[in-house]
């Protein structure tokens, strides 16, 4: 199904080149203008330098997040994995500092005595996590 996709999005971004190609009010009217403004043939060929740069920027900004969404969708697992271990491992990280600087006597009398409800809230979240990362549908069976 991605494939597919694929397809029609870089077909979307061919038709809109086409346009921008096609189009008079874009900057190829721009040369031929500096051109006869200037009366002289190489008017219109340094206009095509900004033209140039302006077309290369232009074809970052439209390609690049193309060929990033490609990439999510390629690693979309392995991503969603990585986040998971991130958000435990920092849980964890967050957890043994605060135990570390402030220790169990301070916990236990600043924090609400919901200890049983925030190990579960903790356990379901994490056991969701890896249910998600490792029950999904891998991106090529889509």
């Amino acid at each position: 199904m991605f494939g597919d996709t694929t397809a029609w999005l870089w077909l979307g971004v061919v038709a809109v080149g086409a346009y921008h190609g096609l189009n008079p009010a874009m900057g190829w009217s721009l040369a031929v203008a500096s051109g006869l403004a200037h009366r002289r043939d190489a008017s219109v060929f340094a206009t095509f330098v900004p033209l140039g740069a302006g077309h290369l920027l232009a074809m970052g900004l439209v390609l690049v997040p193309f060929a990033l969404l490609s990439w999510v969708l390629t690693w979309g697992r392995e991503i969603r994995i990585g986040a998971g271990v991130l958000v435990v491992g920092s849980g964890l990280i967050a957890a043994w500092l605060v135990y570390r600087h402030l220790g169990l006597r301070a916990l236990r009398s600043v924090w609400f005595d919901l200890d049983m409800v925030w190990a579960l809230s903790l356990i379901a979240s994490v056991c969701a996590a890896v249910a998600m990362a490792l029950l999904s549908v891998p991106v090529d069976r889509v």
